[in-house]
Formats: structure tokens, C-alpha cells, sequence
């Protein structure tokens, strides 16, 4: 479940390896954590919503396409719990 997921991150959050700031999409909030996610991506950002009982994730593994993550998808983004 959702907290399970953000909890799964607290360690590296606390080891300083990422970033925890909260994000808001269409009147929702959740979880963004950047930094590294693992070994294989050293600089990506996740973002967590609690959908229901489900959670939804967006994640780019580069820098590289944060811009088009923040200023066309999560500004796009649309669901209904």
C-alpha cells in the first residue's frame, strides 16, 4: 500500500541519498523524492499518490526529463480516487 511504498524510501530520506518534499496534483497530495532511488539510478525523482487502496507513481531515472514531468504531466494530470 501507499505508506508501505513512502516508508520503503525513509531510509535513504534519512541517510540523506534523497530528497522528501510533498507534491500536490489536482487537489491531491503525496510524496516527491528525489535523488537517488538505487544503485541503477543515482538521479531520478518519484512521485507517490495514494489512489484508493492502490498508489500511483511517476518516475523519470534522469534529471534529464524532470522539466517535461513537472510542466506537462504532473500539470496534466488528472484521476479520480
Amino acid at each position: 500500500n501507499y505508506e508501505t511504498i513512502v516508508n520503503s524510501y525513509r531510509g535513504k530520506v534519512d541517510q540523506g541519498q534523497l530528497r522528501s518534499d510533498a507534491a500536490t496534483i489536482n487537489g491531491f497530495n503525496g510524496v516527491r523524492l528525489s535523488g537517488k532511488l538505487s544503485e541503477q539510478v543515482p538521479n531520478g525523482t518519484i512521485v507517490l499518490f495514494k489512489v484508493r487502496d492502490k498508489t500511483l507513481s511517476v518516475t523519470t531515472e534522469t534529471s534529464e526529463y524532470l522539466p517535461d514531468i513537472n510542466n506537462i504531466f504532473l500539470e496534466n494530470l488528472r484521476f479520480n480516487p
